[in-house]
């Protein structure tokens, strides 16, 4: 049974930090039933850069988030090596350590290999979703209106990183 992280991490090189950390920002949201309340940016470094898309950014470094239970999530980029990132989940009370690499379709808990196979792609997820919705009303995704508070909180702090590398106060933000 996965016990609720007291801390996550997810590190690696060249995932794009600005477009991607919403996702693992959910994912920390919907482990811990807990909200977003503050995105620390001093981490990140001041050098943005065009991404894959034309016309959108990304930047490397790091990022801290505490949430509403207390829990705290740091997403860390840098631009050595391969694509790759792994996510560790901690459980301070406990003392477990779960170890995702999706890269490798690779688990572990407490370094003990427990799932080798193929994780999902959302593609191949959307039309259960979508099923669920229309048979019992609703799913398991957050819903629009704490989708768009977390949101909120995530790209206003990285507006202020934004702007700092402009050298103007921004109020668009050009990520994916």
């Amino acid at each position: 049974m996965l016990e609720k992280p007291s801390r996550s991490y997810v590190t690696g090189s060249n995932w794009g930090l600005a477009c991607n950390s919403i996702h693992f920002i959910d994912f920390h949201e919907w482990l811990t039933n807990s909200k977003l309340v503050e995105v620390d940016i001093s981490g990140l470094e001041n050098i943005w850069f065009e991404s894959k898309r034309k016309g959108n950014f990304e930047v490397f470094g790091e990022i801290k988030c505490v949430f509403s239970d207390n829990s705290e999530m740091t997403l860390n980029v840098t631009k050595e090596g391969r694509e790759s990132y792994l996510i560790s989940l901690d459980n301070l009370e406990h003392g477990n350590n779960y170890l995702i690499n999706e890269m490798e379709n690779n688990l572990k808990i407490d370094g003990d290999d427990i799932y080798l196979g193929d994780m999902k792609f959302q593609s191949q997820e959307t039309g259960k979703i979508i099923d669920k919705i229309i048979n019992k009303g609703h799913c398991d995704l957050p819903t629009l209106v704490e989708s768009i508070e977390t949101h909120n909180i995530f790209i206003r702090s990285l507006l202020v990183a934004w702007s700092r590398f402009k050298k103007v106060e921004e109020d668009t933000l050009p990520i994916t």
